[in-house]
């Protein structure tokens, strides 16, 4: 069942702002000329070539502005309210965010650089937008001035999520922006309606004390999935930095459940204890990547607490078959990855109005590792890895896709194939409409004939109930139409979608045919308040589907999203 809970489609709780100056009218702000009647994106687009004229020039001096959420000297934002808003909010400091600088005092100006700071401020801090201006001085030299404006970083209160006709209540807070330091703190107490509640911390910090160190800390003990981690990496912070390297040790508890469709047959926990040391060395010019890596992974698990809930001798060979092993291994891995990347800025794909990053181009990636028993005189299994993705925009059109191939075996046996299709596309036509398409296949063989994939409410298909069919391969289907009509209740942003949802799963001995679909569709609503932190805005959806009927689905941000992790190099 771990590969189902790391697939699964995360349910995020809706958390209520503590501050109330939101509930007062949205100023309005009319254009005063025609630049600015321009959409949002080719306002960017046009940034960024007005920047491109300046290449080669000597910077004299930089400047950071770092700004406020409401611009105050804007005589609608000139008020009580929104200056007390200012007043409550710490501004992210312009010693945090000149830790993001790669351009300095005498350097030679280069607008891709530029970029690449605003870039990363994006979607590393707490902003909700970064760009350069230059003036070009008497003695023909540069002043770069770095502008951000802030966002709101705090949200706490009670909070409620739905999904595959679950319900979970949540109260706690999260603080994203610490004495505007960029650091990150949250505490939640979760009550689940047919679980034990349960409690889940973090911290982490990009730059810890300001030194070129990522850390994080992790509690939780959800009864399904526990766990105590702590991090400590190096990064990659720029595409011009050659070596990153970190390490991680966890400890956990997870349930481990055997669904047969939406009949649970059985149920397990393991503890495990997990230790990962990982290196990374890269060369290449900026948009032009080899990547070569090496990790050392520890495991220990043990499963303990078995439960059968069929007496059938079929469901106990299943279920047994289906339960892991108690194992302690090292594994060694090896990769390699070549990248040619493409950088693009849109608005209104998976968010609302801020500015979102795109990572487009190629990348493939192989890798081969090997698992060794606990005195190194055996091995456990081999695994071999192939990753291809690509991405790419034409116009209004952006198409991304990704396959992921996994093989574990052990001399001529194979233990497991692994095989996972990814597509996203989004069409931007009028600016008040976004059509958003994602496809996934999973295939995940075994020899025991397991069945680890499963279909329902928290995978893909809204409507249905969290469990409701299993298989060995997985298809999902979603289409949505995010409607933007920029409707302001007060300073809330309303959306809506119009979406359908199709999903099937295949037996271990079933044929793969187009037959036999599930079909959910329905409507639903986006509301975000303005300038709050990124993708935290509110979703309900309201599904119809033969098996439930009517059922609403809940959560925060986009049921779905593009993931183009694996072509972005700036990470671990």
């Amino acid at each position: 069942m771990v590969l189902y809970q790391k697939m699964q489609f995360i349910s995020y709780s809706i958390k209520i702002a503590v501050l109330a100056l939101f509930l007062i009218p949205a100023p309005e702000i009319r254009a005063e000329s025609a630049v600015l009647a321009l959409s949002e994106t080719e306002l960017y687009q046009l940034r960024i070539t007005e920047l491109e004229k300046y290449n080669g020039g000597v910077i004299d001096s930089v400047e950071i502005d770092n700004r406020e959420i409401f611009d105050t000297r804007i005589e609608p934002y000139n008020n009580f309210i929104f200056k007390t808003a200012n007043k409550l909010h710490i501004r992210t400091r312009k010693l945090v965010i000149a830790r993001e600088l790669l351009l300095k005092k005498g350097d030679v100006f280069e607008s891709e650089l530029a970029e690449e700071i605003t870039r990363n401020l994006r979607n590393r801090y707490v902003i909700y937008d970064a760009w350069i201006e230059i003036e070009e001085l008497d003695s023909g030299n540069l002043l770069m001035r770095l502008v951000t404006i802030d966002e709101w970083s705090f949200s706490g209160g009670l909070g409620i999520s739905r999904e595959g006709n679950e319900y979970s209540y949540e109260i706690g807070f999260l603080e994203k922006n610490f004495l505007g330091l960029n650091q990150s703190f949250s505490f939640d107490y979760v009550i689940q309606e047919k679980d034990d509640n349960y409690i889940e911390s973090s911290f982490k910090d990009i730059r810890f004390a300001g030194q070129p160190f990522r850390i994080t800390i992790n509690y939780s003990n959800n009864p399904f999935s526990s766990n105590q981690a702590a991090s400590l990496s190096h990064p990659f912070y720029n595409l011009e930095q050659a070596f990153s390297f970190g390490i991680v040790a966890a400890k956990g508890k997870n349930r481990n459940e055997v669904f047969n469709d939406n009949l649970m047959i059985g149920r397990s926990n393991t503890a495990d204890d997990f230790l990962l040391g990982f290196m990374r060395y890269r060369f290449g010019p900026r948009k032009k990547k080899v990547i070569t890596g090496l990790n050392y992974t520890y495991t220990f698990e043990r499963t303990n607490d078995k439960e059968y809930f069929s007496g059938a001798p079929a469901d106990i060979d299943f279920v047994n078959e289906s339960f892991p092993q108690d194992s302690l291994y090292h594994q060694v891995d090896l990769s390699l990855r070549g990248s040619l990347l493409d950088f693009k800025t849109f608005r209104k794909i998976d968010g609302f109005g801020y500015t979102e990053d795109f990572t487009l181009g190629h990348t493939a990636a192989i890798g081969y590792g090997r698992a060794f028993n606990p005195n190194f005189n055996d091995h456990v299994y081999d695994r071999a890895l192939f990753n291809y993705s690509f991405g790419f925009n034409i116009a209004n059109e952006l198409f991304y896709f990704s396959y992921t191939r996994v093989n574990k075996f052990k001399g001529s046996r194979d233990l497991q194939r692994l095989n996972i299709v990814g597509v996203n596309y989004y069409h931007r036509g009028p600016e008040f409409l976004t059509v958003a398409l994602n496809a996934d296949y999973i295939s995940d063989w075994r020899p025991e004939r397991t069945e680890n994939l499963i279909l329902g409410g928290r995978s893909g298909l809204r409507g249905y109930p969290s469990e409701f069919k299993t298989g060995d391969r997985l298809a999902i289907f979603n289409l949505e139409g995010r409607l933007h009509p920029e409707i302001r209740i007060f300073t809330a942003v309303l959306g809506f979608a119009v979406f359908v949802d199709a999903g099937r799963a295949w037996k271990p001995d079933e044929l793969l045919t187009t037959k036999d679909f599930y079909f959910s569709g329905g409507v639903g609503l986006r509301f975000a308040l303005d300038r709050s932190s990124r993708s935290r805005f509110f979703r309900a959806d309201l599904a119809y589907s033969e098996a439930n009927k009517l059922e609403i689905s809940i959560g925060t941000g986009q049921f779905f999203s593009l993931n183009n992790h694996s072509l972005f190099l700036t990470s671990r």
